[in-house]
């Protein structure tokens, strides 16, 4: 077989691994983030500490996280038509510390700075894949998580928080043990190809059908929006033990699924109801498209909950 020639080496070498179908379809969310004028798909997850952490173990334990799955520091491209995880040139830091001088206004100085790292703009290819941040002022620590969907879902981004948190080596090291193919292409591997055919157009026939009905969204559409913005709900116990009840009830498993966040907040929504529609709208951007959603959560019998 001849060699080929050194530019065809140049453009796949640096190739870590390519985006799977499900992937593929959080980037398609991103894209229309991004069109949106917002900065794409980034996701959080913040942790208030009732005490001050210790630094250099956080900074330890990120750095061995970021050495056992080096996909951290990956930069995702394009090459043709298809996604890539692609290794960079240079390095950057996972771990960065923000810390207030004014004790002041605490408050507000944790909200504004979790606002900034959520809404910082960059471009596909040089934001992080994902980014730790300690908040720190006089009497309050806030832990975020920042990561940009493709890279993990909000199953993933529990792993590495427990990962973070498992103080036993040997535990640590059977995370992401066994290596397994990514579920969506072990079940698209049972089908034939003209069943995947199929699939295809029966989907296509189920999203057209799913445009033409009302969504409920939770938003002022009249402006295009500019920033993420969020609410913070306190609840107690017992009102989250009972929407966890009716939601598990109306919708079973799926309320332990990706979904369990649309399905927890069409229960929210139900305690308090303001707009009619036919179907909830229920993806992390539900709130950017007017009147159609890129996803869909069918949750009709959670009207009467």
């Amino acid at each position: 077989m001849d060699t080929p020639p050194q530019s065809m080496n140049t453009a796949t070498d640096d190739i870590i691994q390519i985006l799977n179908p499900s992937d593929c379809f959080t980037l398609a969310m991103d894209e229309e983030i991004r069109q949106e004028n917002m900065p794409g798909s980034q996701c959080g997850f913040a942790l208030e500490l009732t005490n001050a952490p210790d630094i250099k173990a956080i900074e330890q334990r990120i750095n061995e996280f970021s050495q056992r799955f080096p996909l951290s520091f990956a930069s995702l491209q394009q090459r043709g038509k298809r996604f890539f995880w692609c290794q960079r040139e240079q390095p950057f830091p996972l771990f960065h510390l923000h810390q207030a001088t004014d004790t002041a206004s605490e408050e507000e100085f944790h909200k504004q700075t979790v606002l900034q790292l959520l809404n910082h703009k960059q471009a596909r290819e040089t934001v992080p894949p994902i980014e730790f941040h300690l908040i720190q002022s006089a009497s309050k620590n806030t832990f975020l998580m920042r990561w940009i969907h493709p890279f993990c879902d909000a199953k993933g981004a529990d792993l590495i928080l427990k990962y973070l948190c498992t103080n036993d080596a040997e535990q640590r090291l059977k995370f992401d043990l066994p290596k397994l193919e990514p579920l969506v292409i072990t079940q698209l591997g049972k089908y034939k190809w003209w069943q995947k055919i199929a699939m295809f157009i029966k989907a296509k026939r189920h999203i057209t059908q799913l445009d033409t009905l009302q969504s409920i969204i939770h938003a002022d559409t009249s402006k295009a929006p500019e920033r993420l913005n969020f609410h913070t709900y306190t609840l107690s116990s017992e009102q989250t033990q009972t929407i966890n009840q009716h939601v598990r009830q109306q919708v079973g498993l799926t309320a332990s699924s990706l979904y369990y966040v649309g399905c927890f907040m069409r229960a929210l929504h139900r305690m308090n109801p303001e707009q009619t529609g036919d179907v909830y709208c229920a993806p992390y951007a539900f709130n950017l498209r007017r009147n159609k959603a890129l996803s869909r959560l069918l949750s009709k019998a959670l009207c009467e909950s």
